[in-house]
């Protein structure tokens, strides 16, 4: 079987990963049922450390001594919240239906004869994501070996906690070999919780703009007057496509 390129596919995995795509395999009961106890235990985690940050970051904005970076602690919180509050919106706006749209599209695509633009922004989108995850993994891997340096030169202030604040109830010290290894999870599922968050709306503008092109292009071409009903059905489809994006990203814009 062919692979063929896709604005869809790499997004779909991140999706699954973070849990907003629930039924990757189809609606059969038992596939259904594991993909919606991951999604909540993989978002719930997620938002448990958010809540945590967040308690940790007022304790601190009101009780922080001198050598706590509090405008760090406070910025990495408002990054993760954004993100978890964008998981929330995808999910209750069902953007996973969208893409379903997207790969009946790309199939029918295929089918025919591809058309050679859609395959350069396919091209394009794939050279994207992978930009995005090096350079998200990268500034993870840093924070992450700049701390272990900091732990092991015994550079670390009484006071400052290995990689960033928890709150955890009647617990002071995150610095030992336990939390190090949640923390060291939890900063797995940023990088997979931000590429997805990203990729998610990068899919979609790439797929309109690509549509749009491809109609350009064809109304350039236009010659008979059944292929002016076919370009009215694609426009008309695109039209709607961008009208169920809207409604579905319309908080995460007027929060950004």
């Amino acid at each position: 079987m062919k692979l063929h390129p896709s604005i869809y596919k790499v997004t779909k995995l991140f999706m699954i990963g973070v849990g907003i795509w629930i039924s990757p395999f189809g609606d059969k009961s038992m596939w259904k049922n594991v993909c919606l106890k991951y999604s909540l235990i993989v978002r719930g985690v997620y938002f448990v450390s958010n809540a945590s940050l967040i308690v940790k970051a007022v304790i601190l904005v009101f009780h922080h001594t001198e050598h706590q970076n509090v405008f760090g602690i406070v910025s990495l919180m408002a990054l993760i919240t954004m993100i978890n509050i964008k998981v929330v919106v995808y999910k209750k706006s069902h953007i996973p239906e969208l893409f379903k749209t997207i790969a009946q599209q790309e199939d029918s695509f295929f089918q025919t004869k591809a058309d050679a633009e859609y395959i350069e922004y396919c091209n394009y989108f794939n050279k994207i994501w992978i930009i995005q995850i090096i350079t998200t993994t990268t500034s993870v891997y840093l924070y992450i070996i700049f701390h272990f340096y900091k732990k092991f030169t015994n550079q670390l202030l009484e006071e400052e906690n290995f990689m960033y604040e928890l709150w955890i109830p009647f617990i002071k010290n995150t610095n030992n070999f336990v939390f190090i290894v949640i923390k060291l999870i939890l900063s797995q599922m940023g990088i997979l919780f931000h590429c997805t968050v990203e990729m998610v709306m990068l899919s979609l503008m790439i797929f309109i703009d690509a549509q749009l092109k491809m109609l350009q292009a064809k109304v350039k071409k236009l010659s008979k007057e059944d292929r002016v009903r076919n370009i009215i059905h694609e426009h008309q489809f695109i039209i709607q496509f961008v009208e169920r994006l809207n409604k579905s990203i319309n908080y995460v814009i007027l929060i950004e």
